[in-house]
């Protein structure tokens, strides 16, 4: 009982560091960085992806260890809700990611005074609603835990 209260906690502190992570790109995300802006965004986003492996980790150790057991998850379509909602962050984080790590590999040689950023507005539009989503998720998490959603 206590590793389960244990990992839930965890589980449920970096969902938080993940929507920190997430704020904190959005209000660094710019239409001209500075290559140190540019560092830190990769400094944020690399605490955002090791936060999602320790969500996903605690969360696999609930589903199929320490929580109500794998088929009270796997046939809960609240849970499968949610779980999709996380993946698709997940995947929507792809392109702010990508687009941090090509333009440091880009001037890591030569860094420019500014990077102009033509489509800041589009990785602002994305991480805005990775922050929705991410909004919904504890939502659907408490509906669970109180046994809504049973096939």
């Amino acid at each position: 009982m206590l590793n389960l209260a244990i990992n839930t906690y965890v589980h449920i502190l970096f969902v938080i560091v993940i929507v920190v992570c997430l704020v904190m790109e959005l209000t660094q995300v710019k239409s001209e960085l500075t290559w140190k802006q540019l560092q830190r965004l990769l400094r944020i986003d690399g605490l955002y992806g090791l936060a999602a492996i320790v969500v996903v980790s605690t969360g696999m150790l609930n589903w199929f260890l320490l929580g109500k057991g794998e088929q009270y998850y796997s046939e809960n379509v609240i849970f499968l809700t949610k779980f999709s909602l996380f993946i698709v962050v997940g995947l929507l984080s792809l392109y702010p990611t990508i687009w941090f790590f090509k333009h440091k590999k880009k001037y890591k040689e030569d860094p420019p005074e500014f990077l102009h950023i033509t489509n800041a507005s589009l990785i602002r539009k994305i991480i805005t609603v990775e922050i929705v989503i991410m909004s919904i998720i504890p939502l659907l998490a408490t509906l669970m835990a109180n046994g809504i959603g049973n096939l």
